[in-house]
């Protein structure tokens, strides 16, 4: 993917695929996009250190993703660390102040286990529309900002 960010002719012979030389296009606006991949298991870990500008991870137990993190940063990943957390399981009731306190929890476990980003997970949930902004604009509420 990175070679066919790049200047043209791409041409790439690889273990699986070869692209002859080939005009590709269009190109991403600036140099690159940051590329990020999934990972849950060690060995996908690693590889994303290696080769990607970050990791993505969900955050099911923190005392995992805590490891998961710590083994991308063993292995040599800089790049940006997102932790997708889950504020409700389904069949678990929530409310406005039980997703703002499950946000502001899981926002002081994410620091400490040194994620650069967390993003909200609302989807696991039939959570219609007006309740998500509902839901997000308590959390706006409680750390003062604009709703």
């Amino acid at each position: 993917m990175r070679a066919c960010w790049g200047p043209d002719p791409v041409e790439h012979h690889g273990r699986y695929y070869d692209i002859p030389a080939s005009m590709v296009g269009p190109k991403p606006f600036g140099e690159t996009i940051p590329l990020f991949v999934g990972a849950l298991t060690r060995h996908t870990i690693e590889r994303a250190a290696r080769i990607n500008d970050g990791f993505v991870t969900v955050a099911l137990d923190w005392d995992e993703t805590l490891t998961r993190i710590r083994w991308y940063r063993d292995a040599g990943g800089t790049g940006t660390v997102v932790v997708n957390t889950i504020q409700a399981l389904p069949g678990t009731p929530i409310t406005p102040a039980t997703f703002t306190d499950a946000v502001l929890t899981d926002l002081d476990r994410a620091a400490k286990a040194g994620a650069d980003e967390m993003h909200l997970t609302l989807n696991l949930k039939p959570v219609a529309p007006d309740d998500q902004v509902e839901f997000l604009e308590a959390l706006a509420d409680k750390l003062g900002l604009p709703s």
